[in-house]
């Protein structure tokens, strides 16, 4: 063991030598350097930064934000996320998304939460913002438009706020065939124009005129003013220009589908003079030789050098009548001041203490002389508990009138409805209650019947009034003063105690909606732009009678359902009805002859006998409109039909009556039905209102 014995020798021979001391010497302790202080900065933030990265990648959760359309702009707001194209890494908290896309209706902090679960989808749809749309026709067509069924206005139309998506556009205009088409609006704020390549049904005419600015009318109808271009239905035309201070210019012809009719340029003759009225205050009336020319500040041509009547009149003032000639080519001018006219009325009632109401105005309690201008007013006189009383009144100067009530309680006004009123304008209504059931339509053996007229047995269940005669000229012109019934021939049909005529399904029932404004009553239609659009037959307002109650008003006799307002034989007696007689010939290809009832066209409402209801001219004069739909219905046989009111929809309305121009068995049974969608000159209306 040699090594061993070297160590230990070398081991001993250490430890025998002699120890001294080391002196101390303390060594200098070196300052770390700025440089070496940053970089172990950089390295502790490293470390956080990798620390919190690894931290942020176990605690995010996967988020897909996904919206259609694709390129919509996506945020995510709130809380700890990082977006990576559609895909966020997100920490589970609460957050807002917002998604903007031009054209469509965006998300704006929409609230979301992002829970622990490892992947995430939230899938937004977009809807398009609304567009808008103009639509026009050709020829300039003022038609209805329909979409999906519902009435948006008349031609040209422009629709705001319109939905994206396919409609159902539906276009009727007179003298074009109905006009349908899916229509795709875009939406996405987009503004579309759209004309429409309406079909003539009928023939296109133009027309000019010398002077310009001439009144072109087809039948009596006016369609506008020259030069003119536009669409008139098929059969016997005759047209007409009328210009003030010029004599009026006719001619007739066949008009045929798809006719391009030119009647070029027109030349008017001057017509004997013209007179220019003014008055004070404005807007008198005018007629001339008792027909109906409009209101002051008015021109008025004069037909020839001879002398007229010229009457001018205004409610509460005195009526004026002048005798007039005008020699040929000149004018002049008529100025009249007219003088206020009042009447004296004396107001009683059976309660002492009951209040007299004048125009909704309260004039204190009964038992008093009220001075009113001599026009119409409306008068209620009431008391708590008591049934109100309403009539109408006007006053005549010189002469003192009477206003009675007679109170009735509440508990015992049901049982006392007065059968014959008069309301705000004069019209005189007669009480109807029916109380059994009755039929309507014919017998299918009954001579002259047509498919149309099903037999039903109907149930009314309610009282209702009806005026006794057709609105005339004078009454409807209070409600539309520029109405004209216009003429045929060289007769006018716009006298004033005349039925009006030439006015459509919704000026009747305009006049009916303005009757019970008048009145304080409900209206029972509602109107756009002139046109209904609904109705509400609970309404206690004026309205057209439906198909039943007018049936009921026709018919009805203690024998029985009339079949002719005369009887039940075909030949009408003496003084029946107006209707297509022999002085009518030159008129109508078609007369009833060996009968005369004096009139060739209109008459006077109220000229022939009433029939067994107390009510003129439910056959002959003019035919009427009623409130129902044209429809066939078919009922089970005993089926009992309570207060119908037929269709709520369609393009045509019932016409009930015969009227000066009918003639055979078939037009003139009480039975007959017809239906319109247009004016005629020999079709007009009556009114209903509820009697309770």
């Amino acid at each position: 063991m040699p090594v061993l014995r070297q160590f230990r020798s070398h081991m001993s021979k250490s430890f025998t030598r002699p120890l001294t001391a080391t002196p101390f010497e303390p060594t200098s302790v070196e300052k770390p350097s700025g440089k070496n202080s940053y970089s172990r900065l950089i390295t502790w933030f490293g470390i956080v930064l990798v620390g919190s990265i690894l931290l942020f990648i176990l605690l995010a959760r996967s988020v897909y934000v996904d919206a259609e359309p694709i390129d919509g702009i996506v945020g995510l707001d709130g809380g700890f996320s990082i977006s990576i194209g559609k895909r966020y890494l997100a920490i589970p908290g609460d957050y807002r998304i917002a998604i903007d896309r031009d054209g469509y209706v965006g998300v704006d902090d929409d609230a979301v939460s992002v829970s622990w679960d490892s992947v995430q989808n939230f899938h937004y749809r977009l809807e398009k913002l609304p567009g808008s749309l103009s639509l026009s026709a050709t020829d300039n067509a003022a038609g209805l438009v329909y979409m999906n069924g519902r009435l948006r206005g008349r031609l040209p139309l422009q629709v705001d706020e319109l939905e994206a998506g396919t409609y159902r556009l539906r276009v009727t205009a007179d003298g074009y065939l109905p006009y349908d088409q899916e229509l795709l609006v875009e939406g996405m704020g987009t503004h579309q124009n759209v004309e429409l390549a309406l079909i003539a049904n009928g023939a296109r005419i133009s027309v000019e005129s010398n002077p310009g600015g001439a009144t072109f009318s087809v039948n009596g109808k006016e369609l506008g003013t020259t030069p003119f271009k536009g669409v008139i239905p098929p059969g016997s035309a005759e047209f007409t220009l009328a210009h003030t201070g010029y004599k009026s210019w006719n001619d007739l012809a066949i008009v045929k589908v798809g006719d391009e009719i030119s009647l070029g340029e027109i030349s008017l003759f001057p017509a004997a003079g013209v007179l220019e009225i003014s008055s004070t205050p404005d807007g008198a009336a005018v007629t001339l030789n008792d027909e109906y020319r409009g209101t002051t500040p008015l021109s008025v041509a004069m037909p020839d050098e001879s002398e007229h009547q010229i009457e001018i009149y205004k409610d509460g003032y005195q009526r004026l009548v002048r005798r007039m000639s005008i020699a040929k080519q000149s004018k002049e001018r008529l100025i009249v001041e007219l003088a206020r006219s009042s009447g004296a009325v004396v107001f009683e009632a059976n309660l002492d203490d009951a209040e007299v109401v004048i125009d909704q105005r309260s004039y204190g309690k009964v038992n008093q002389t009220i001075s009113l201008p001599t026009r119409a007013h409306q008068i209620l006189i009431r008391k708590t508990g008591y049934r109100d009383f309403v009539t109408s009144v006007t006053p005549r100067e010189g002469v003192e009138q009477l206003v009675r009530a007679e109170l009735v309680s509440l508990q015992s006004a049901a049982a006392s409805l007065a059968l014959v009123t008069n309301n705000s304008i004069d019209m005189q209504l007669k009480l109807l209650r029916p109380t059994d059931t009755f039929r309507i339509g014919a017998p299918r053996r009954e001579q002259g019947r047509q498919a149309n007229e099903v037999e039903r047995t109907i149930k009314l269940s309610r009282p209702y009034y009806i005026s006794t005669h057709e609105v005339t000229n004078t009454e409807f012109k209070r409600f539309l003063p520029g109405h004209s019934s216009g003429r045929v021939g060289d007769q006018s049909l716009d006298q004033s105690s005349h039925p009006v005529v030439n006015l459509s399904w919704d000026q009747a029932a305009g006049f009916c909606n303005w009757l019970s404004s008048r009145e304080g009553l409900d209206p029972v239609y509602e109107l756009a732009d002139s046109v209904v659009v609904s109705a509400n037959l609970e309404a206690n307002g004026y309205r057209l009678p439906t198909e039943v109650e007018w049936a009921y008003a026709a018919r009805f006799s203690d024998q029985g359902m009339m079949r002719y307002t005369w009887g039940d034989e075909a030949e009408p007696k003496m003084d029946s009805a107006n209707i297509a007689d022999e002085s009518a010939i030159k008129f109508i290809a078609r007369i009833f002859r060996g009968y005369n009832d004096r009139f060739s066209l209109t008459s006077p409402v109220g000229s022939f006998t009433p029939n067994q209801l107390g009510l003129f001219d439910m056959s002959g004069n003019v035919a009427e409109w009623v409130h129902d739909f044209y429809e066939v219905k078919v009922v089970a046989p005993g089926k009992v039909e309570i207060d119908p009111s037929g269709a709520t929809g369609g393009r045509y309305h019932v016409v009930r009556g015969s009227g000066w121009k009918h003639a055979s068995v078939t037009e003139l049974r009480l039975s007959f039905r017809d239906y319109s969608d247009q004016p005629r000159n020999d079709l007009g209306f009556r009114v209903v209102k509820w009697a309770n």
